[in-house]
């Protein structure tokens, strides 16, 4: 869950995360074409779980490590 993931970043410090997105590989079946909307709206959610002082602040950086250069522009799209 992206809650606990975000909640283990925030109490260690670290300014940078970088994460892998919901998969999308061989067994995302019909969700492929949806895995980014689907991570964005997943981390948009575990944001919302966590109480405002767990909550990401400014100067934290949050990565996306998107592998396939095809699906980059699905994630920008779904960060809009």
């Amino acid at each position: 869950m992206y809650a606990n993931v975000l909640r283990e970043w925030i109490n260690c410090g670290a300014s940078t995360l970088r994460l892998l997105p919901v998969s999308g590989g061989i067994f995302a079946g019909k969700f492929k074409p949806h895995m980014a909307e689907l991570t964005i709206a997943a981390l948009g959610q575990a944001q919302a779980l966590l109480e405002a002082s767990e909550r990401v602040q400014s100067g934290r950086s949050l990565h996306l490590c998107i592998f396939d250069a095809e699906e980059v522009e699905a994630f920008k799209e779904a960060l809009l």
